[in-house]
């Protein structure tokens, strides 16, 4: 487990069995189970941002989280390309539902034991705190209310490492090296007027394993931009294997992929597919969670 999952857990855990959903930040008589993950992982260190004022952490509807997850992490669905082999992990978020209300309940990932049996802890279950179980989670429907998506939570999080910057051209004083120099306030830029298909890579001294990669990027210009991750499985800079695709990317200044683990990997690139000719490519941050 890692360390923030095992702080997520931990919390959640305390609560098992409590009852008053007024803890959780709901008025009485409310249902809170949203309003419990919320509290959590507030507790943890973890908090969500977009609640009412006074109350950022606060998001009391499962629709509001999902929206969160889509927009600052990771929301893995059912249906998603990666749905049956994502691996999800303690501490990570879980939507419930069923067919007339396919996302109307939240838990949190307790564990995922050696036969596939999911353990979450859940609030206002019977009113209150409890454990659950779900066996074969991505496919039982016999449940009131059945897994429907994950978001991610947990992980350590962590900048790319140090390595060897380089790019497919640089301008505006703009280095490659930028990107990766933990200051959110520069970045690498491409010339000016190219259109050309431009990507930005690093290579590091020793094999990586990468399970997320957490980018933001210029947003003076709100256009759809496509992004084309490949990870390299050798150390020679001319062999790329290809990963994942952005597309339709609902905030246009950052960027979330999840992707099956990658071992052993000596680098990753970034390529940006699309673009028009007076746009920067700009990455403003980028993120490995491991």
């Amino acid at each position: 487990m890692s360390d923030s999952g095992n702080r997520i857990v931990r919390v959640a855990r305390g609560e098992l069995g409590k009852t008053d959903e007024t803890r959780y930040g709901a008025d009485e008589g409310e249902k809170w189970c949203s309003e419990f993950v919320s509290w959590v992982y507030r507790r943890a260190g973890y908090a969500f941002t977009g609640g009412p004022a006074g109350m950022r952490w606060h998001l009391a509807s499962v629709s509001k989280i999902r929206r969160w997850f889509r927009e600052n992490s990771t929301y893995i669905y059912k249906g998603h390309r990666d749905w049956s082999r994502f691996t999800p992990t303690p501490g990570d978020y879980v939507c419930f539902g069923n067919d007339s209300a396919p996302r109307s309940h939240s838990g949190i990932v307790e564990s995922l034991d050696s036969n596939g049996t999911l353990h979450t802890i859940e609030g206002n279950v019977g009113d209150k705190v409890v454990r659950k179980s779900y066996r074969n989670f991505r496919t039982n429907t016999s449940y009131s209310k059945w897994v429907q998506g994950f978001g991610l939570r947990c992980g350590k999080r962590i900048r790319i490492p140090n390595g060897t910057a380089s790019a497919s051209s640089s301008g505006n004083n703009r280095q490659p090296r930028k990107a990766f120099d933990r200051n959110n306030n520069t970045w690498w830029r491409n010339r000016t007027r190219r259109r050309s298909r431009q990507y930005l890579q690093m290579e590091w001294s020793s094999r990586k394993t990468i399970t997320k990669v957490s980018m933001k990027y210029g947003n003076h210009y709100p256009r759809d931009y496509r992004f084309y991750f490949k990870v390299g499985p050798t150390r020679l800079a001319s062999v790329w294997a290809s990963s994942t695709t952005i597309r339709n990317n609902a905030k246009k200044n950052r960027a979330h992929v999840w992707f099956t683990p990658k071992k052993r990997v000596w680098g990753i690139r970034i390529k940006c597919l699309r673009y028009s000719r007076d746009d920067y490519f700009s990455i403003m941050e980028m993120v490995i969670q491991r």
